[in-house]
């Protein structure tokens, strides 16, 4: 196995451990930390092992203008020398809460009040009444529905709580298929690298 081909493995296994602790803030930056480290070697290491091979010179150096105009490829050298050099990389949390309407129940209470300048005017209660109209009860059912699914007490329930990863930087993409769109262009140029330098995959 050629030295690049071990780090982006290791990158795969760093990958697999922020998957399986998503939830866990401290672990989940861990992993990320050795990931973007351990990715980032791949061409570092390529380079290091065929600096001496003339071929490799004019190879890389097209490559690497691509990878210099590529926004993830840029993206995430910018993270790793904010990790190895100034700061550690945090990934920001994103909590979804589904809900499955007909698995809702309610077996405490709950009060919704409406308060229009400093006073009630009205209340609803979760205790069911005939006097409560079906929207109201409905509402009431959900809100505390969500109370207890954030509270991470709805394992009865059916819906569920899911977490999910961003940088700051890009809010609206998915931090680890940013990861994986990221070791997946690492994976083809290090294949293209073996077969035309002859090294072990």
């Amino acid at each position: 196995m050629s030295n690049p081909r071990h780090k982006l493995e290791e990158a795969e296994y760093f990958l697999e451990g922020m998957k399986t602790n998503v939830k866990n803030d401290k672990v989940f930056s861990f992993n990320l930390s050795a990931f973007i480290t351990a990715a980032r070697s791949v061409t570092f290491f390529m380079q290091k092992e065929s600096q001496n091979v003339m071929r490799f010179k004019d190879w890389y150096v097209n490559k690497q203008k691509l990878m210099d105009t590529d926004n993830d490829f840029k993206f995430l050298n910018e993270m790793r020398r904010a990790t190895v050099h100034i700061r550690p990389v945090i990934a920001n949390k994103k909590v979804s809460v589904s809900i499955v309407e007909p698995a809702v129940s309610v077996t405490d209470s709950v009060v919704i009040r409406v308060i229009r300048a400093g006073k009630v005017i009205e209340e609803h209660s979760s205790q069911p009444t005939k006097n409560i109209p079906s929207p109201i009860q409905s509402l009431i059912k959900y809100v505390y529905t969500i109370f207890r699914l954030l509270n991470k007490k709805s394992d009865s329930s059916k819906g569920g709580r899911s977490v999910s990863r961003f940088f700051k930087e890009r809010p609206d993409e998915d931090l680890i298929k940013l990861c994986e769109k990221y070791l997946q262009k690492l994976r083809k140029l290090l294949d293209e690298y073996e077969q035309l330098f002859n090294r072990p995959s």
